[in-house]
């Protein structure tokens, strides 16, 4: 009520009287308008005359001869100053609007804050500290709630999202390298660098680009033979052919005679499989199909003392005999091939049928049977008078005897043994081994030194 006491109090001194107000009625100094003095002094006034919604409309002069006080305030100190609102207001009933138009206009938003509103909603605010707010009711220095067209050219700097649209002369004066001092390399998604922005010095086909930042021109050629390498040999280019690589195979070769081609200060990943075969210590992780394309062990790989390379057996069941004291061969026999001439041969015979005997039967007169070992034509091992003395084949015995021979050698050997009747014995007597086809063995042992 005392807002539209008041704006009826600021119409009726600014505004022309029409002729629904009789203009020679006055009121006195210190009079308090009421009802019925309205009634009084004005003629005509129907019951909505004066209402600021609908209607009335007031013209001519009104003099005021004196003060008019509405509730008790003197209107006219108040014009003389400021114009006071009685209440806060609102964003759909703004305190200070216009007429036929009243959700639009200021309105207190809170101690010492000044909220504009437009079609019943907050659009801008000032704050106590001076910062503002546009479309938003909290604010830094400026909180604008939307995009931002700035100067002359009413340049969309700055987009809905609050992001300067994009990096470019539309948008910034000047685009010096010097100004970009902490720009991460990965924004730069298209376009090209300029050299002269990489280093120092001039950047051309000759020069190149050094961990300084200058661009320096090459101090030395190409060096070297092709496919070979290029390296940094004090301070100039080197190649060498025990290392290349072959660009058709895409394969590197080391070739050398220092202890370690090689050094890798890791492990090593080989292979489509990308497998771990050398871990950080060195060595192969574990010996099973992971790691090996086979895992049948070839004893000529092996090294180190002691270690058995190769074994090769050789049988016979042939029932032989002599009468000489001249050595024959009593058919159990084999070969071996050493593989280094350090290496020994470890022989292991078993000659089974072992007998001297006497054919006529008048009794023993055979003084036995010689065996021997032979490499070759070498003799390396030697049995004398192990025949026993016996009758009709009777009493046959085993003739068992180890050797380990050191050949020297890689050729192929062969080793067998061979046998005669002792010397002392008459022309009776007998050597005879394989008795009854009773089997006979010879087992070579190649060992590793």
């Amino acid at each position: 009520m005392k807002k539209l006491v008041l704006a009826l109090m600021l119409s009726m001194l600014s505004l022309n009287v029409h002729a629904q107000i009789d203009p020679t009625n006055t009121f006195s100094v210190g009079q308090i308008i009421t009802a019925s003095g309205m009634n009084t002094n004005f003629v005509d006034l129907g019951a909505s005359a004066l209402n600021r919604a609908s209607g009335g409309n007031i013209t001519g002069n009104i003099t005021v001869a004196g003060g008019i006080t509405i509730d008790g305030a003197d209107v006219g100190a108040y014009l003389a100053t400021n114009v006071y609102a009685q209440d806060s207001g609102a964003a759909g009933d703004p305190s200070f609007s216009w007429v036929g138009d009243t959700d639009n206009g200021m309105f207190l938003g809170g101690t010492n804050i000044v909220d504009f509103a437009t079609a019943g909603s907050a659009r801008m605010r000032i704050a106590a500290d001076g910062t503002v707010a546009i479309n938003s009711t909290s604010a830094s220095a400026l909180d604008v709630a939307g995009g931002l067209n700035i100067g002359s050219g009413n340049v969309a700097l700055v987009d809905a999202t609050g992001q300067i649209t994009s990096l470019d002369t539309e948008y910034l004066v000047d685009l010096s390298a010097e100004d970009l001092t902490t720009l991460n390399a990965s924004a730069l998604s298209s376009g090209t660098v300029a050299t002269a922005r990489l280093g120092s010095g001039t950047a051309s086909s000759s020069t190149f680009l050094r961990g300084d930042g200058s661009w320096q021109a090459v101090t030395a050629g190409v060096a070297g033979s092709d496919t070979q390498v290029q390296y940094n040999n004090g301070g100039a280019l080197g190649g060498d052919s025990g290392f290349t690589f072959d660009d058709s195979a895409n394969a590197v070769t080391i070739t050398g005679t220092a202890a370690n081609s090689l050094d890798i200060g890791g492990g090593l990943n080989a292979g489509t499989g990308n497998v771990g075969v050398i871990n950080a210590a060195g060595k192969i992780p574990a010996i099973s199909s992971t790691y090996f394309a086979s895992l049948a062990l070839a004893a000529s790989n092996l090294t180190g003392c002691c270690r058995v390379l190769q074994i090769v057996e050789g049988t016979t069941t042939t029932d032989a005999n002599t009468a000489s004291t001249d050595y024959a061969d009593t058919n159990l026999t084999a070969a071996i091939t050493p593989a280094s001439t350090d290496n020994k041969i470890l022989v292991i015979v078993t000659q089974n049928g072992v007998v001297a005997y006497d054919v006529g039967g008048g009794g023993p007169s055979a003084t036995g049977m010689d065996l021997k070992l032979l490499r070759d034509a070498t003799d390396i091992g030697l049995i004398v008078g192990d025949g026993a003395n016996a009758y009709d084949n009777e009493g046959s015995r085993t003739a068992a005897f180890v050797e380990l021979d050191s050949p020297s050698s890689t050729s192929a050997l062969t080793y067998k043994t061979q046998y005669r009747v002792a010397s002392g014995g008459d022309s009776d007597s007998r050597a005879r081994v394989q008795v009854n086809s009773s089997e006979s063995k010879i087992i070579l042992i190649e060992i590793g030194y």
